[in-house]
């Protein structure tokens, strides 16, 4: 999907709020007839979730999931193009290969996630591993991670000089940092 401007970005953001909104009404509705564990079974394994842009039914916890890394995508995004002016940006959402976000002339790539710890997983490890890979001058990575310190992240940084930190907020991944 490509990218070069903030209304695309808006339009991708209000549809992954919207869908977010529908399984969030549909668990309200039905959350007062469960017990507890028809509910979280219900969660686990039934389609009450949405895929986050395209709306299709899917399981909740994967519509979770996807729904964060995409916002990180897009406010990764919306700040690349506020960084280089006249920029195009592929972006690779969801279960897309590649990059998460790559250039099209090839001068940018980034990896995005959202986590509650960046040594989750080793996640922080591999993405930087997958960018170290690539010949594109500018490496980026953002993310959204929930209980790190600042002094955590930074001596994860420095492991990796050539590549740069951008922590998104949870404010940037509900609304538009450049309105």
């Amino acid at each position: 999907m490509k990218i070069y401007k903030q209304e695309h970005i808006d339009c991708l953001r209000n549809a992954i709020i919207s869908n977010a909104d529908i399984a969030y009404t549909a668990i309200q509705k039905s959350l007062s007839a469960m017990s507890p564990l028809q509910f979280f079974a219900t969660v686990k394994f039934e389609k009450i979730g949405r895929d986050p842009i395209e709306g299709q039914e899917q399981n909740l916890i994967e519509q979770i999931n996807q729904m964060y890394s995409d916002l990180v995508v897009l406010a990764a995004a919306e700040d690349l193009l506020k960084q280089f002016p006249g920029i195009t940006l592929e972006l690779h959402l969801g279960a897309a290969s590649g990059y998460d976000i790559e250039s099209l002339d090839g001068s940018v790539v980034a990896e995005c996630f959202s986590v509650t710890s960046v040594s989750s997983n080793r996640k922080l490890y591999k993405d930087c591993q997958k960018l170290l890979q690539t010949t594109a001058p500018i490496k980026c990575i953002y993310f959204y991670s929930h209980n790190d310190s600042e002094s955590k992240l930074l001596s994860q940084f420095s492991k990796y000089p050539d590549i740069r930190f951008h922590r998104v907020s949870f404010d940037a991944l509900q609304a538009s940092t450049l309105s």
